[in-house]
């Protein structure tokens, strides 16, 4: 039981770094309702997303090299945990 839902965890979480993200919760970022074109707008965090990355991320001007960085840096992490954990690792 517990092994099935450890298998469902990750495949949702790899799904939703490393694929198609899946936008299971609202943005945790609030914008202005009014601005202006070209005017330069904050955004107020108001929490946390829970799991994966906030899809607020996908309209930024910089989403495609925040991903792809996002990304290249994880499946290091992932390899280096992987290859350690290897019973066959000097």
């Amino acid at each position: 039981m517990v092994d099935k839902a450890d298998r469902r965890y990750t495949g949702l979480i790899y799904n939703d770094l490393f694929s198609k993200p899946l936008s299971l919760f609202e943005s945790r970022w609030i914008w202005p309702e009014k601005f202006e074109v070209g005017q330069m707008v904050t955004a107020k965090q108001v929490g946390v997303y829970p799991i994966g990355i906030d899809p607020a991320w996908h309209l930024a001007d910089n989403a495609l090299l925040f991903s792809n960085s996002y990304k290249m840096k994880l499946s290091v992490v992932l390899g280096v945990i992987h290859v350690s954990l290897s019973p066959n690792f000097i």
